[in-house]
């Protein structure tokens, strides 16, 4: 695929989608070894790789009628949450700034990827943000700058069939698999971006309600794709 995955135009109703094709590497797991699912994903994915790789272990034990041994589980869950918190902190460092007439951080950001927040957290960022945000989309910062439990779930609707829940950065990653003979038959990714921008997601809707680009700016940054976006500024005929 070459361009944005995700592409928005502003018409004189608001803003819209014109391009949405979030890639999926689910169809790329069909007919691999069920043990080689985790170390998959986490190579087919360049963000939330923690995540998404704990999803697929853990969907994949619970087709097995398998669990997890609880420290092996707890490492695999700190993780994803230290994943998770890094990518909103480098959000909030390279791409929210500009939302409030600010430059990018990028020392702070070199510092969170070296995993010290000293820095963000005394620079104020996070407040000047929350302070200029939307009333409608506030909620939507605040809950990804304080970060949510990883929350985990698993669990066999049939068997050889598993299903496994967490949340990660953008929100609740749901996977589904279902094996024969050792190996993986069907696989099903529900991940934030591509519910949000699917057909009954709320970015179309959060879309339509911006006035111009700049508030169509802080509903893409609030959504945060997990995916290249741009957004043409020139009004097209609705």
């Amino acid at each position: 695929m070459t361009g944005p995955a995700i592409r928005i135009a502003m018409t004189p109703k608001g803003a819209r989608i014109v391009h949405c094709a979030v890639p999926n590497a689910q169809g790329l797991l069909i007919g691999l070894p069920a043990i080689k699912v985790g170390q998959a994903l986490r190579r087919l994915h360049g963000i939330c790789r923690e995540a998404q790789g704990l999803a697929g272990e853990m969907a994949v034990a619970a087709a097995m009628g398998e669990t997890i041994a609880p420290d092996d589980l707890n490492r695999r869950i700190a993780r994803v949450h230290a994943e998770a918190r890094r990518e909103t902190g480098l959000r909030l460092c390279l791409d929210w700034p500009a939302l409030i007439g600010e430059a990018p951080q990028t020392e702070l950001a070199r510092a969170v990827i070296a995993g010290d927040w000293r820095g963000l957290e005394a620079s104020g960022l996070a407040e000047r943000l929350l302070a200029h945000a939307p009333e409608a989309l506030r909620p939507i910062f605040a809950g990804r700058l304080a970060g949510a439990p990883v929350a985990p779930a698993m669990h066999a609707p049939e068997p050889g069939a598993g299903v496994a829940a967490l949340t990660c950065a953008r929100g609740r990653l749901i996977h589904r698999v279902v094996l024969h003979k050792g190996r993986v038959a069907a696989y099903t990714i529900d991940a934030p971006t591509a519910r949000r921008f699917g057909p009954d997601g709320d970015a179309a809707g959060l879309l339509a309600q911006c006035h111009g680009a700049r508030d169509a700016a802080w509903v893409m940054q609030a959504i945060d794709p997990c995916v290249e976006w741009t957004m043409d500024e020139a009004v097209e005929a609705a």
